[in-house]
């Protein structure tokens, strides 16, 4: 009867130690599916980051081209009007007359 029982404690304990050992492969691959997850969502995040700071920073130099440009720009009309050159925006036929007489008198702006 001893042994009956016995054989019956160990089979117990065999059947509990596979469902143990079925459960912690379990949740060990659902924590590795987990980290893989996150491994590819933070690979996706930083690739992310990676293609807006790219359009950022193409943005933030054409807005540094298009400033310089105005300054260029606002430079010129100022130094034009140091020499008596009207403004072109605001009188287009006195500037073109000015530039004909410059053109005729030789004076080139290079």
């Amino acid at each position: 009867m001893w042994n009956a029982i016995s054989f019956a404690a160990i089979a117990l304990l065999c059947v509990l130690c596979a469902a143990i050992s079925l459960f912690s492969a379990r949740r060990a691959f659902r924590v590795s599916a987990s980290l893989v997850r996150k491994q590819s969502s933070i690979e996706s995040k930083l690739q992310s980051m990676a293609t807006s700071h790219e359009n950022w920073e193409g943005l933030v130099t054409e807005l540094v081209k298009s400033v310089k440009m105005a300054k260029v720009r606002r430079g010129i009309s100022v130094s034009g009007s140091q020499n008596g050159e009207p403004d072109a925006k605001v009188d287009p036929e006195a500037w073109r007359a000015w530039k004909n007489a410059q053109l005729r008198a030789g004076q080139y702006n290079q």
